[in-house]
């Protein structure tokens, strides 16, 4: 997530978080922990997610990868 993500999804502006670094460095210190925190989860779940496809044949990574996009596409049509 980079800063910008973040103050989106604080619903603040980008100029807004880096002020907070010098006005109010306790809540930026805490938004930024957040963050760190966040980027781990989503490492992790990447890395997870890689090495267990690493485990499947090619045609077999291709099938996921097709019905993952799949999945996203039905979402965004709202089925």
């Amino acid at each position: 997530m980079t800063d910008r993500e973040l103050a989106s999804f604080l619903n603040i502006t980008h100029p807004t978080l880096y002020n907070w670094k010098k006005s109010k460095p306790n809540l930026y210190a805490i938004v930024m922990a957040y963050k760190e925190k966040k980027s781990n989860i989503e490492n992790n779940l990447i890395n997870e997610l890689i090495e267990n496809l690493k485990k499947l044949s090619e045609k077999e990574q291709e099938k996921i990868l097709l019905e993952i996009k799949l999945k996203i596409i039905n979402k965004e049509l709202g089925e």
